[in-house]
């Protein structure tokens, strides 16, 4: 009874983000965003990268989400879905503009490396350049997002 009850829960919990997911990209690719979110946590994690919130962990983890996103649904479902993400999100505007910078590195990988870049390393890479935001920039302010 417990395991239903945390399913029920947690779908109440996402359902305003997940219903404006369904109604942008359609059910299908929501879903499929959402097992590409699953395994980003579980890919981040196993990085041993510090910070599994706004720090090095984090931003490889949405890197690596869009990513994948944008290798499987394509760059415009990858960029809807991480908005409404974002726009769902109860951070603050600061870290909503990292998140979105590092989303935007994410996708610019895919489309740089094509079907065939290996998301893990290319965001790893990514990540040694410093090409990804580890830490907010304060007094950064959110845009108004679209999706």
């Amino acid at each position: 009874m417990g395991e239903i009850y945390e399913k029920i829960k947690k779908f109440f919990d996402i359902a305003p983000e997940a219903t404006t997911q369904i109604s942008a990209v359609g059910p299908i690719d929501a879903n499929e965003a959402d097992n590409i979110g699953e395994e980003a946590f579980a890919v981040s994690d196993k990085t041993g990268l510090p910070g599994r919130h706004n720090g090095q962990r984090d931003a490889f983890r949405h890197a690596y989400l869009s990513c994948r996103m944008a290798q499987e649904l394509g760059t415009d479902q990858a960029e809807k879905i991480g908005n409404i993400h974002e726009e769902y999100g109860q951070n603050p505007p600061e870290e909503t503009v990292m998140d979105l910078n590092n989303n935007e590195v994410g996708r610019r990988l895919a489309v740089k490396g094509g079907e065939s870049v290996d998301c893990k390393q290319s965001v790893w890479d990514a990540l040694n350049k410093g090409e990804l935001q580890t830490a907010p920039t304060p007094g950064a302010v959110a845009p108004k997002l679209n999706y």
